[in-house]
């Protein structure tokens, strides 16, 4: 699959989530069960944004972070915890099919990046624009970065 990629420049956003490692086999499982967990928790009001998944690649597991964008800080309750993703340039690229085809995603926005000269500055996340009932749900992945230092311009 060929993506588009776009730097994106995004505003600091209030999150309510909750964090897990996960091994590699279980994030399917891990991902649906902590948003259900934190929809009903919380219940539409607060939430301003599509469910996402914060990713960090362990050795042999995934430091996980799912949660909601939500319009003001929250308050912990049991697993649910507050946190935020980043302000600044994000590069995005939207995968289009099932949760488990999105790793070519990332591997374009590696190689986007090294080509265009930006740096990670951050862990990735992906936001499920579509639920899991859409036979091609869409998915969008987003990298914190910034140009690197002596790069030349755009």
């Amino acid at each position: 699959m060929e993506y588009d990629i776009e730097i994106v420049e995004r505003q600091r956003e209030d999150t309510a989530v909750i964090k897990g490692r996960v091994a590699h086999g279980a994030v399917g499982v891990f991902v649906p069960v902590a948003i259900g967990e934190i929809y009903g928790a919380l219940g539409e009001d607060p939430i301003v944004g599509p469910p996402f998944c914060r990713v960090n690649l362990l050795d042999e597991e995934f430091a996980l972070e799912v949660g909601f964008p939500v319009e003001r800080p929250i308050e912990a309750s049991g697993r649910i915890e507050p946190s935020t993703l980043p302000a600044g340039p994000v590069a995005t690229a939207l995968h289009v099919g099932p949760y488990d085809t999105i790793a070519p995603a990332y591997g374009a926005l590696e190689q986007w990046m090294r080509e265009h000269h930006y740096v990670q500055t951050g862990a990735p996340w992906e936001a499920y624009l579509d639920g899991p009932e859409v036979e091609n749900p869409r998915t969008l992945v987003c990298w914190p970065c910034h140009r690197a230092e002596g790069a030349p311009s755009a």
